[in-house]
């Protein structure tokens, strides 16, 4: 091989690995801002589950009143959600239908945890045999959601927007 070749050869490597580089830097979506109402669901939602961390039991709080006295509680818990004390009677209300929000009681915020193993950092300590361990599904809900849509905060910490039937079958547990 000449000099000369394996210059070329040597340029288009380079170029090659440069296209292939910057193949895939192409032109991305933009993220969008959540909505208010996604906003509102998700503040919720982020409280539900830190109550359940911080539960003896694991599981979430069995009422509005029993989430909103934890989160006003401690200033430094409003502090790590990125709340303050103002924001928490609004916080509970929907922007989208301006009805308060609803729960659902004493539920697992994580849906790989079940009944019979023993919570993590836990070890040797049985989960209480409780409706909430092992049933994935809604969380959070607004009650009557916006155009026949609600948005829903559910296990794993999913927020997502669902017609009548899809709540449903969620609630439902199906």
């Amino acid at each position: 091989m000449t000099e000369s070749t394996a210059i070329k050869l040597g340029r288009i490597t380079v170029l090659a690995a440069l296209f292939l580089l910057l193949a895939g830097c192409g032109p991305r979506a933009a993220p969008r801002d959540q909505t208010a109402g996604e906003q509102g669901i998700m503040k919720i939602g982020r409280a539900y589950v830190s109550f359940a961390a911080s539960a003896k039991d694991g599981l979430g709080p069995a009422t509005t009143d029993e989430l909103k006295k934890w989160l006003t509680a401690d200033e430094k818990r409003l502090t790590d959600l990125g709340l303050t004390r103002a924001d928490v009677d609004g916080m509970f209300i929907s922007p989208r239908d301006g009805q308060p929000y609803e729960i659902q009681p004493k539920r697992q915020p994580n849906p790989f945890l079940t009944g019979g193993g023993a919570p993590p950092g836990r070890p040797g300590k049985a989960a209480p045999k409780t409706p909430g361990y092992g049933q994935a599904g809604i969380l959070v809900y607004e009650k009557t959601g916006e155009g026949g849509k609600r948005f829903v905060f559910m296990s794993g910490s999913r927020m997502q927007e669902v017609d009548e039937a899809e709540f449903g079958r969620l609630l439902r547990g199906d």
